[in-house]
């Protein structure tokens, strides 16, 4: 598990977010869109880690499942951290959360999030790409309702 580096992240998009608020009020009047440079340094800033679906071993099924879903929590932690970093208001980062849930609840789509939706948040993020960010935000949400 990340529980460090997700505590550290945490405290900088807390950080960030008030900051973002102020420089948010500054950028407006010196013509920045809306803060998006604030919003690409704290994306960039997440280092999100590169979270693997364990892989499974003869005998082991029940430590591998507990593995998966523990993978599938750091992934969710992760993406609302980026999802905390864009600005998202309180309601669309809970239907965030609730889209990785669904996302990874049986084992198979558990397996196929962590390996291909959640590196395109990875990769976005490292790369500041705020648009891309918001897509995915925008389409793992709407799995979960």
């Amino acid at each position: 598990m990340h529980g460090g580096a997700l505590g550290d992240a945490r405290g900088a998009v807390q950080g960030g977010a008030r900051g973002a608020a102020q420089g948010d009020e500054q950028g407006a009047t010196q013509g920045e869109a809306g803060g998006e440079p604030g919003v690409v340094a704290r994306l960039a800033a997440l280092g999100l880690p590169d979270i693997r679906a364990p892989a499974a071993a003869a005998g082991a099924e029940a430590a591998a499942a507990e593995q998966l879903q523990d993978a599938a929590c750091d992934a969710c932690s992760w993406a609302v951290l980026a999802a905390e970093a864009l600005g998202l208001p309180p309601e669309r980062v809970d239907a965030v959360s609730g889209g990785v849930q669904a996302a990874t609840e049986e084992a198979g789509g558990c397996r196929r999030f962590l390996g291909m939706e959640y590196p395109r948040l990875r990769r976005a993020c490292a790369a500041g790409e705020v648009g891309l960010v918001r897509a995915w935000m925008d389409r793992i949400a709407a799995r979960g309702s």
